[in-house]
């Protein structure tokens, strides 16, 4: 009876152990996954803002307004590039 009883003590430790570095792990991976939400939201920032203004070139491009020059016009491919390439 008492190696019984001292086998489920151990087992009892056993899982006990088991259920902390669970735990531990689990508080780990919360921590990574904040960190890769906030890398994410800053690289889909950081993409906007270069995007945006090439989509304001091609669109002042697109209307084809007679205002814009046509050396206006190649300045506007030209940051589009750098933009882009960027």
């Amino acid at each position: 009876m008492i190696e019984t009883l001292a086998s489920s003590a151990a087992i009892a430790i056993e899982n006990a152990r088991l259920m902390e570095e669970l735990r531990q792990q689990t508080a780990n991976l919360r921590v990574r996954n904040e960190e890769l939400d906030a890398y994410s939201h800053t690289v889909a920032h950081d993409l906007k803002n270069p995007l945006h203004l090439m989509l304001g070139y091609a669109e002042v491009l697109e209307a084809g307004d007679a205002a814009v020059s046509s050396e206006d016009g190649q300045q506007a491919v030209r940051s589009m590039i750098r933009i882009g390439t960027r």
